[in-house]
């Protein structure tokens, strides 16, 4: 098999300076302010879900990106908005006719963020599969942890765990795949999970020593936010922070 370098797993995030202060604490305060009045939280946020194709990293035009039933079309820079309730859990979809399904899960926090994520084909995931020793099941599903840093940087050292039923798990590592579920030196921020049960999956996040880390883009707390569903035939993505 030609070692064909495969980025249809790679996912880059960016958020506002708004969501990492939070994510890293406010150092601002004077040390005389005695107003303890905190900005309200706001009813709505932007979302934005900006979408690439995992072999080129061109973006992904046309893609349909559906909200809790609200469709939008990726433009021709491969991002769809949308204005949502704020702290809200959601599950945003994206279809094309030349990708797999893609799942994407959170809680939209109280903040405009950016959530980025590649897509790829069937072939794509058949040769992802194959290189971690796993021929791919379409009955079956992908479930993708990404592990990042607030630079968005792979948090090298975290792990992560599901407890759905699956045939192992890979990583990407210069762009070629192996198998594991630690991000070792020169790993992206991923693991993915190969042919898991469809259903609910809880994912188990072991954070580099001394870290925590916190489902991305709400950030919620490491037990708030860590049950998620896997579909067949589609990949689901969950996204945390680590710091």
């Amino acid at each position: 098999m030609t070692r064909t370098p495969l980025l249809l797993l790679a996912l880059t995030l960016t958020a506002p300076t708004a969501l990492l202060t939070a994510c890293s604490g406010d150092d601002d305060d004077s040390a005389g302010d005695d107003d303890d009045t905190e900005e309200p939280i706001p009813e709505e946020v932007r979302a934005t879900i900006r979408v690439i194709d995992g072999t080129t990293g061109d973006p992904s035009v046309g893609i349909t990106a559906t909200w809790n039933g609200n469709e939008e079309l990726t433009d021709d820079t491969g991002r769809a908005e949308f204005i949502v309730p704020s702290q809200t859990d959601f599950n945003v979809t994206l279809s094309g006719d030349e990708i797999v399904d893609t799942w994407l899960e959170g809680n939209s926090g109280t903040s405009d963020f950016t959530f980025t994520t590649a897509v790829g084909s069937d072939a794509s995931f058949d040769i992802f599969a194959g290189f971690i020793g796993a021929t791919r099941d379409p009955a079956l599903a992908y479930f993708t942890v990404a592990l990042d840093t607030p630079a968005f940087q792979a948090a090298t050292g975290a792990s992560a765990t599901i407890d759905a039923a699956n045939d192992g798990s890979g990583i990407l590592v210069n762009g070629f795949p192996e198998a594991g579920n630690e991000l070792i030196f020169e790993a992206g921020a991923i693991i993915t999970f190969v042919n898991v049960a469809p259903g609910s999956v809880t994912v188990a996040v072991t954070p580099p020593d001394g870290q925590i880390c916190l489902s991305y883009p709400g950030l919620s707390a490491s037990d708030d936010y860590l049950t998620y569903e896997a579909h067949a035939g589609a990949v689901t993505v969950a996204q945390f922070i680590c710091q």
